[in-house]
């Protein structure tokens, strides 16, 4: 449960302490922000207006005596639920658009621990290494979608919501990760499987943030990118011994 504070902690000390990190970050963040930003309130706008309000409006014109009591409560609940879903799916269309960029930060980080460089990004590249996480990508976009029917579930829907999100968010985070050191031959299917536990860890405090409305759009996307570059710090860090940038001094 608390490897996401552990992890965001991380990312800041990878921020201070890695060269053009910070930097790259803040590109990143603004990419990310803006996609997680237009899609959110285009698909939120959207499903309000022809799927949530007729429904609605239909429920509390035939007769449902106790759905109409209460239906200010009622329509503001859905639209916090709904908000909450359509965060997650911009956050993983994001991840689905962005994950080179991603992937080049967690390069950065791990190349912080080796003596290697950290492999710029190419088309080639891209195409040749990184099917694996799109695939990746690409299914966690179709599971988050399949959140919003789940959302209306009366009572529990909320509370599925929130555990669907918190898994998918944690195994984005590992995937971009795992991605960077996967083998030739290696699947990034096998070197995450086993992680569900793990990945809720991660992930639990970007499901939370997502029920806050308007703010969740801003920290979301903050929140991620630190426990993208957190994780991958945390992990090199139990793998190896860091690699001083510059070893300018004599024993």
């Amino acid at each position: 449960m608390f490897h996401a504070f552990r992890a965001i902690g991380k990312g800041k000390k990878a921020q201070q302490q890695i060269p053009g990190l910070r930097l790259a970050v803040y590109r990143a963040l603004a990419f990310n922000m803006a996609i997680v930003i237009v899609v959110s309130v285009v698909m939120q706008v959207a499903l309000e207006r022809y799927l949530l309000d007729p429904l609605l409006s239909w429920l509390f014109e035939h007769g449902i005596q106790w759905l109409s009591a209460t239906g200010l409560v009622v329509r503001w609940i859905l639209r916090l639920v709904l908000a909450a879903v359509l965060l997650m799916v911009a956050l993983n269309v994001s991840l689905a658009l962005m994950g080179m960029w991603y992937e080049n930060l967690v390069e950065r980080v791990v190349a912080s621990f080796q003596e290697r460089a950290a492999r710029e990004f190419t088309w080639r590249h891209f195409v040749a290494n990184q099917m694996g996480s799109l695939w990746v990508a690409v299914q966690d976009v179709a599971l988050s979608v399949l959140l919003l029917p789940m959302g209306f579930i009366p009572i529990v829907g909320p509370v599925l919501v929130f555990v669907g999100a918190s898994l998918l968010t944690g195994r984005s985070v590992i995937a971009a990760y795992e991605t960077v050191l996967l083998e030739p031959g290696q699947s990034l299917s096998n070197r995450m499987s086993g992680q569900k536990i793990t990945a809720f860890g991660l992930g639990w405090v970007i499901g939370l943030v997502a029920f806050i409305p308007f703010l969740g759009w801003f920290l979301a996307p903050w929140l991620l990118v630190r426990l993208v570059i957190g994780w991958a710090y945390w992990r090199q860090e139990l793998r190896t011994v860091r690699v001083p940038e510059h070893s300018s001094q004599k024993p």
